[in-house]
């Protein structure tokens, strides 16, 4: 009796060892996937950025009939961005949503 509840015992412990391992591989693959998509959703989105500022800039150079204006109006509002970005302000806000946005993710 002690013999079989101690194989059963063992059994389910190996059960649950085997669920464990099928549910971390579930996380790791998930995780993978969000990865993948975060990596493809910023490479085509900087790509599609990338490709709408030049087209913006060729037409402002158009439109102000110059050769390299419009690269520097573009050029000038991503400076401007970058120097808001930078402010502590700034920085300590969208520190702030990206956590919630975080800890609203993992309820």
């Amino acid at each position: 009796m002690l013999e079989r509840l101690s194989d059963l015992f063992r059994k389910y412990l190996e059960l649950r060892l085997e669920i464990f391992k099928v549910d971390l591989q579930e996380q790791a693959q998930k995780l993978f996937v969000k990865a993948l998509m975060g990596f493809l959703w910023l490479f085509f989105g900087s790509a599609a950025l990338l490709f709408f500022c030049f087209a913006l800039a060729f037409y402002f150079n158009h439109l102000l009939e110059s050769k390299y204006i419009g690269f520097i109006i573009i050029g000038l509002v991503f400076f401007i961005s970058l120097i808001v970005s930078l402010s502590p302000l700034v920085r300590k806000k969208l520190a702030n949503r990206i956590n919630q946005y975080f800890s609203q993710n993992k309820e």
